[in-house]
């Protein structure tokens, strides 16, 4: 297992940066996959295996830029340079940022260095937020709406998207939610909240969101990615059983998703339409997943940090 980490990190492009502007990295519940533009198959992360990091494959993770990448683990929210140290070097390499009591959820940037994670479910009487952070730590909270699960819980959000005007965040909850079918909305620069963005068909479960350089929004459902006009109207369609992550290019005009289909995790480019293959066939057995747990592109084009400043309503 040693010899073939070693053959992949050997064989495989060298990078100027520890994740280079587009680069792919697929989460399952088993592995960590990556992924470069021209290779023709994704490759398993095999850091770990020989020099101390971070354990972020089946967390929650955000690549911002090709420098460093925001993980949770634990319920602890930490930022990793990317640089590997030794077995034998003093440290654990990556410094964590703060610490919750409630598990946590998707990362996304929000612009001006700021980032925003979910957490997932709270206590009805506490109440489930949404954190904003830094490099330097938490720096403020915001209630997300009370919505209750099947065990009385308080609902915050498995997936986000803050949307061009940093102030209107989308959140959906999937099987979370008695009523998963919802792209639900809020202002968090008022801490209100708003009618939903949008409601799928009756039994589909909706997933990761991305808005699109046009205003656009689109929507892994769990049998096809849905396309919605910035007023929530369903514009189109693309099938692809089991979706339930999207992630933009740098670029913002294409995009990527993942999904499990029959056991198999699944990576395709929408693009030019193309599947990726996950593993080297010749090197080892058929990839296997039960769940995606995280679709990254390193420097992802994201519409909160491309958006105008963020307006903050006069208290």
């Amino acid at each position: 297992m040693l010899g073939l980490a070693l053959a992949l990190m050997l064989t495989r492009p060298a990078a100027t940066t520890p994740f280079p502007t587009g680069q792919v990295q697929l989460a399952t519940n088993h592995d960590l996959w990556e992924y470069e533009p021209g290779w023709e198959y994704t490759i398993a992360t095999g850091c770990a295996l020989i020099f101390t990091c971070p354990a972020y494959s089946r967390a929650n993770f955000d690549i911002p830029s090709p420098d460093g990448v925001f993980f949770e683990d634990g319920q602890t929210i930490s930022f990793w340079d990317g640089v590997p140290e030794g077995f034998l070097e003093s440290g654990k390499g990556y410094t964590d940022l703060f610490s919750d009591d409630a598990e946590l959820s998707e990362i996304a940037p929000m612009g001006g260095g700021r980032l925003l994670v979910a957490e997932r479910w709270a206590d009805r009487a506490r109440g489930a937020k949404l954190i904003e952070f830094d490099l330097h730590g938490r720096i403020g909270d915001h209630p997300f709406p009370e919505v209750l699960d099947a065990n009385g819980r308080a609902l915050g959000a498995e997936h986000i998207e803050l949307l061009a005007d940093r102030c209107t965040l989308l959140y959906t909850n999937g099987l979370d939610d008695p009523n998963g079918n919802r792209v639900r909305r809020m202002n968090i620069c008022t801490d209100t909240a708003e009618s939903d963005f949008a409601t799928l068909v009756a039994g589909q479960d909706a997933g990761a969101i991305r808005q699109m350089p046009d205003g656009s929004v689109i929507v892994a459902n769990g049998d096809a990615i849905l396309r919605f006009s910035s007023d929530g109207s369903l514009m189109n369609s693309d099938e692809f059983p089991g979706v339930t992550h999207v992630a933009l290019t740098p670029g913002g005009t294409e995009f990527w998703a993942a999904g499990v289909d029959n056991g198999a995790p699944v990576l395709r480019f929408f693009g030019d339409g193309s599947s990726i293959m996950i593993g080297n066939p010749d090197m080892q057995p058929p990839a296997s997943a039960d769940d995606i747990t995280e679709l990254v592109v390193a420097g992802e084009w994201r519409a909160a940090v491309a958006g105008p400043p963020r307006r903050r309503a006069s208290r």
